[in-house]
């Protein structure tokens, strides 16, 4: 937990105000920190450094105060030399440990507050062997986790016959922002956005579309995840990777990996979908989310669908993030651009459902790779390999009959303006 190697003593300089301070006394400030019930980050240890977080109603003042009542004897009324000022407390606090405050929501995940609740109860019940078993079972589920983003790392390294990529939806945006107090209370249409990002060189494309055009479902995700292969992938990549969040609606489900599997039967040799921990699950698109959240904070107003667009366009200068409409264009006479795709969604569930099987049961699926074999392979840890079979097509459904299929796709929605 220790933030320094240095010893304090080398470090306090020739004017420390508190040099005089014994040893004792800092040992029992140091032993009362560590002793405070923080958690870690669920991110990623390495990139946190081991760093803690406590409550954010929690300030440096109540845990000063929280030490005087439970050490009475260094309270500075006392005119002792031992006493304890908030000055000399906090310097342990900050150039000692690395504790910051607050809980992040988007940084929880279950199975950590879990094992925090189990582990805490079983210190206070002093039960040495159910501590034990839950720091076994806590350092698994950090491996597992810590492995998703070693996957990512690693997917920077790989040969140029490789594609690796991320997708995801990012949070809902609201149309229209006008600053006019009435409409916070009056219902508002979302726009969505599913960015999918070349790990490779970091090019983003940002597919947009208004809730009324489409939904958020698997004919979606398939639809976008099938676009951005065909159309942004170099010829020579013959292998995929996809980082992907665990959402079973959109991204992991049977209709998807249906259509991954068509893609590896047709143009790919491999592609692999990897799916990480819930609430570990940190990708980089979410970077990319966050420089244009950072963009849309510096918009008053939000009146026209191409305001949406001109956000997201502008948020990115260095390197422009893509834009693409789905079903219709965004703007404002509803006209196409020229230099903005136009993506259709395909009814993929009507496309396969009488192919695939029921029931199969992949909440617990974190990788899954398919091939030119029509069963693709999956494993239940990051830690593993894939190797067990996932029946997905019924029997007598052949590559032929899924290439036959996907000749002339059905649109999911048929009205059309052109």
């Amino acid at each position: 937990m220790q933030k320094f190697n240095v010893p304090l003593e080398d470090r306090r300089g020739k004017h420390d105000n508190h040099a005089k301070i014994s040893d004792n006394v800092r040992f029992e400030i140091r032993n009362f920190i560590r002793n405070l019930e923080a958690r870690e980050s669920h991110y990623s240890r390495e990139r946190n450094e081991d760093k803690k977080f406590l409550p954010a109603n929690t300030t440096q003042m109540s845990l000063y105060r929280s030490f005087l009542e439970q050490n009475p004897m260094f309270d500075p009324t006392n005119n002792d030399d031992d006493n304890v000022k908030y000055s000399l407390f906090c310097k342990i606090f900050n150039f000692e440990f690395n504790i910051s405050f607050g809980f992040p929501r988007s940084d929880l995940c279950d199975t950590c507050e879990l094992q925090n609740v189990r582990m805490n109860t079983a210190r206070r019940e002093n039960n040495q062997q159910a501590i034990n078993e839950i720091e076994i079972q806590r350092e698994q589920h950090w491996q597992e986790a810590e492995m998703f983003y070693e996957l990512v790392r690693q997917s920077n390294q790989l040969e140029n016959n490789y594609l690796a990529l991320c997708a995801d939806y990012e949070k809902n945006f609201v149309f229209p922002i006008t600053g006019i107090n009435k409409e916070y209370f009056m219902p508002h249409l979302n726009f969505y956005n599913f960015g999918i990002q070349n790990l490779h060189n970091n090019k983003a494309t940002m597919i947009m579309y208004a809730q009324h055009y489409a939904k958020k479902g698997a004919n979606e995700a398939a639809t976008f995840l099938d676009f951005y292969l065909r159309d942004n992938c170099p010829p020579e990549a013959m292998h995929v990777k996809i980082f992907m969040d665990n959402s079973v609606g959109t991204n992991k489900n049977r209709f998807v990996f249906a259509m991954l599997q068509y893609l590896a039967l047709t143009r790919f040799e491999t592609i692999e979908a990897i799916f990480p921990i819930v609430g570990h699950s940190y990708m980089p698109i979410d970077r990319s989310f966050a420089i244009i959240e950072k963009s849309k904070k510096r918009e008053d107003k939000i009146i026209t669908p191409e305001d949406w667009t001109r956000v997201v366009r502008k948020a990115r200068p260095a390197q422009p993030f893509q834009v693409v409409h789905v079903e219709h264009p965004l703007t404002n006479n509803l006209a196409p651009e020229e230099d903005t795709p136009l993506v259709r969604i395909i009814d993929y569930k009507r496309v396969f459902e009488p192919m695939l099987n029921n029931r199969l049961f992949l909440q617990r699926v974190r990788k899954v790779r398919f091939s030119r074999n029509l069963t693709p392979l999956m494993s239940e840890s990051l830690l593993q390999e894939c190797a067990a079979p996932i029946y997905l097509f019924r029997d007598g459904t052949t590559a032929q009959t899924i290439r036959d299929a996907l000749v002339d796709p059905p649109l999911a929605y048929e009205d059309t303006m052109y």
